[in-house]
């Protein structure tokens, strides 16, 4: 996975941007979206200031720039070494780190959110226990998972995927499936929420999201589990 984001790491944004254009979006508007579910699951546990939290799979860290300024704590990890320095050079505050794939690089219970998105569908099957294992092990007792992913039953989705060079590898996984591999992997609580309904910005598409979370056919989905 390191290879395909390495190769990129300078074009990551030019690349999403052409392949969601349909939307007259930039992926800036989805990403500050994504920090936004981030911050208001966090702040239902604690306040944001106080959160220790880990980005596995950060890639160059766009969304960083929305979430470390309102964390106590924020460390990143990506196996793609090019994607890393990207990110250093926009956030050189935050505590980034390369790693294999394997072990996270951390000791255990040392955070209280772990997150990871759109990360899962690049992880092969047989290596989706291990990764969800160890972002568990690396959460404090009764810690929050969040894995934010592409909702397959979406058909826009499935365009996105299909004309994106950076998810040639992808395997998509509906929330059904990812809830179970959560279960496996000793977490409890499973919870899913879709959102990316519409690509409008405003309180009253915001409003309506949240009414929506329930319906599978947003373009992305959410899950929240416990450790």
């Amino acid at each position: 996975m390191g290879n395909i984001f390495d190769k990129s790491a300078d074009q990551y944004s030019s690349i999403v941007d052409d392949a969601i254009k349909f939307s007259n979006k930039e992926q800036s508007f989805f990403t500050s979206i994504k920090s936004q579910l981030i911050l208001k699951i966090i702040n239902r546990v604690m306040p944001e200031k106080e959160a220790e939290v880990l980005d596995v799979g950060c890639g160059i860290g766009l969304i960083h720039t929305y979430l470390a300024p309102r964390l106590k704590r924020l460390e990143a990890i990506d196996s793609s070494e090019a994607s890393i320095q990207q990110a250093r050079k926009t956030c050189p505050d935050i505590n980034y780190q390369v790693y294999d794939g394997g072990p996270l690089p951390y000791e255990d219970a040392q955070f209280d959110f772990s997150y990871t998105i759109c990360v899962m569908h690049h992880v092969p099957p047989n290596d989706r226990q291990p990764f969800l294992k160890e972002m568990r092990r690396t959460l404090k007792p009764g810690g929050t998972a969040i894995i934010i992913e592409h909702n397959p039953i979406n058909p826009v989705t499935q365009y996105v995927v299909r004309n994106c060079e950076l998810d040639k590898d992808a395997i998509l996984l509906t929330s059904g499936r990812c809830r179970k591999e959560l279960t496996r992997a000793g977490f409890s609580q499973c919870s899913t929420n879709y959102f990316m309904f519409f690509p409008y910005e405003g309180a009253f598409f915001r409003t309506l999201e949240v009414g929506l979370g329930w319906l599978p056919m947003g373009a992305q989905y959410i899950c929240i589990a416990k450790a």
